[in-house]
């Protein structure tokens, strides 16, 4: 019943987008054309090249993330200054472990500047991450347990003597593999901080695959350049990855590609190539792609040790 419902949606689609097309003038003009060679593309069924949502069945992991803060790629997509001048002191480290057994999950989240003003810590001083030559201070750490939460945040009184506070706590869900993915992108709110690609539903593979569909018969041009993308092959973290350019690094706006990893079926590296103002409709384009996110560290262990930190 789905497969029909898709087909009479896409030839619906396709009758309206004839009769569109007829009242036109000029057309050819406006419209992308491809090759006979292209059209060959077209023939064999889509069938996107990694294990989408395969992570869901992974029973452990630890990844490692460096990133840009969001309010960087906003003024480097305004114009404001150039790409390297606005994500100084505006990248950061996050880092999580995931474990099925026990429902065991933790978080760091590492800043190449922090929020507040330290001359002296109570305590031992913040655990440290070097990326690139820039040394990251911990500024905030989660450990969860089943629905016991812990939360280590990193603050300062007003003799800038720092500490971390910490707050425990009981909540309603049990973390698991989607949502830890998901915590990873979180800043201080629950708006995320950058954008890597995973899901696991079957609805948002459906509509992915009829996205790519319509594609084929809108913009033919930009679908080649996916099929295409998909043959290419890195290795980031260890892990093999295959380049896509129908994900965005970033919500709304942007313009670029992700690596998404072959097996596990997430996003490794994310590269923005443009960047379009919401508010304004300003769109600006950047001279090579810019790295917006990169996979450090994957692994599918994970000790028991690692949940017991602080």
């Amino acid at each position: 019943m789905k497969t029909i419902f898709k087909l009479f949606f896409v030839i619906s689609f396709v009758v309206v987008l004839i009769q569109f097309n007829s009242g036109m003038k000029g057309e050819d003009s406006k419209t992308e054309k491809m090759t006979s060679a292209d059209w060959e593309l077209q023939e064999s069924e889509i069938k996107l090249p990694w294990a989408f949502g395969a992570f869901k069945t992974a029973d452990q992991f630890h990844l490692r993330f460096y990133y840009v803060f969001r309010e960087a790629l906003d003024r480097a997509g305004s114009g404001e200054m150039t790409w390297q001048d606005s994500i100084k002191n505006s990248t950061g480290i996050v880092e999580i472990w995931f474990k099925n057994n026990g429902k065991l999950f933790r978080l760091d989240r590492y800043f190449e500047k922090i929020k507040i003003s330290c001359d002296s810590y109570e305590g031992d001083q913040p655990d440290t991450i070097s990326h690139e030559g820039i040394t990251y201070t911990l500024y905030n750490r989660i450990i969860q347990k089943g629905l016991s939460k812990t939360e280590y945040t990193l603050t300062s009184r007003s003799n800038k003597i720092c500490r971390f506070e910490k707050d425990t706590s009981k909540v309603n869900r049990e973390t698991d593999q989607e949502l830890a993915l998901s915590l990873m992108t979180r800043g201080d709110t629950a708006e995320p901080v950058f954008f890597f690609y995973f899901s696991s539903s079957a609805a948002s593979k459906s509509l992915e695959t009829l996205d790519l569909e319509l594609l084929k018969l809108t913009k033919p041009l930009k679908y080649k350049k996916i099929i295409q993308g998909w043959k290419e092959k890195q290795t980031i973290a260890g892990r093999t990855a295959i380049k896509n350019y129908n994900a965005a690094p970033i919500f709304g706006g942007g313009e670029g590609f992700q690596l998404i990893d072959t097996e596990l079926g997430i996003g490794l590296i994310g590269y923005i190539e443009g960047y379009r103002d919401l508010s304004s409709g300003k769109k600006f384009q950047f001279k090579e792609p810019s790295l917006v996110f990169k996979a450090l560290v994957v692994e599918i262990t994970v000790s028991d040790e690692t949940f017991e930190k602080f």
